[in-house]
């Protein structure tokens, strides 16, 4: 299942009611599901189980108690600058003693605490990051109907190898072939290569020279290949976390495009 097909996460207290079997046998259902297809909330369940199911009230009190902790170690830091030795010695004993009576403790709410606070941030990027994949596709809309329809150009080779591995979903090889294409031919007018260059390489990761590639091509509206330019650097923001920049884009396409980037770029500023 892909990312844009899993259901929202729930919240944290959703999980302690499942935890403590307070949820309705429909919602337990539902969140059973959903438990199959997110790894983040399977393991937030399962340390949740481990360390004893704790109650919201509780990992309130464990963060409290890491805190006051924090506080006896700072404490104890600014006695010893101002140099009293002879109380320094004594508050660093017991909170040393108080320390390795509650380590046990700590580690538990530290790694309760981590793991929420993990949760939490995963359910704030989690739109913006299905959006993307729900949105993204590595093969463009007007790229290249087929090699034949080309001719014999001297990079027909590096071009059909270059097609053949992008459309299997083999980004290594198409990003190798798609740059000795690139240096085959000196058309400065087709700027699909660079194009299919670019999504390749935002597949493996590689989006800062994806968005190098993106520059490249024309930023105007004079053609359809500038249309879906402009439609997959708002991805790449979308994708870098640059939401601004994405619906700044977007909105620009929405206004100015006459392709089918226009309305998409409507549709998908309504979700951002």
């Amino acid at each position: 299942m892909t990312p844009s097909e899993i259901a929202a996460c729930p919240d944290e207290q959703v999980l302690i009611d499942y935890l403590f079997d307070r949820l309705l046998e429909r919602d337990r259902f539902q969140l059973e599901e959903h438990l199959l297809d997110c790894p983040l909330c399977a393991e937030t369940i399962e340390t949740l189980r481990s360390v004893g199911q704790p109650e919201a009230g509780e990992l309130m009190e464990l963060e409290t108690r890491v805190l006051s902790a924090t506080v006896g170690v700072d404490q104890a830091l600014k006695l010893s600058t101002e140099g009293e030795q002879k109380h320094r010695g004594q508050s660093i004993s017991v909170l040393s003693s108080t320390l390795n009576s509650m380590r046990p403790i700590l580690a538990v709410a530290a790694s309760v605490v981590l793991l929420l606070g993990l949760f939490g941030w995963y359910r704030s990027q989690t739109t913006e990051q299905r959006l993307f994949a729900e949105y993204f596709d590595p093969l463009p809309r007007y790229g290249y109907v087929s090699v034949r329809s080309l001719g014999n150009t001297s990079g027909a080779d590096f071009l059909a190898a270059a097609l053949q591995a992008q459309s299997q979903g083999d980004y290594e090889r198409s990003i190798s072939s798609w740059n000795a294409y690139l240096q085959s031919e000196t058309d400065d007018v087709d700027y699909r290569p660079n194009l299919y260059l670019a999504l390749a390489q935002i597949e493996l990761g590689r989006l800062e020279e994806a968005a190098e590639n993106l520059a490249e091509l024309p930023p105007d509206f004079s053609s359809e290949i500038a249309e879906e330019a402009l439609w997959y650097r708002a991805l790449l923001d979308i994708r870098l976390d640059n939401s601004a920049d994405a619906k700044s884009k977007l909105q620009n396409l929405f206004d100015q495009g006459q392709t089918v980037y226009a309305d998409l770029a409507g549709e998908l500023l309504k979700k951002l």
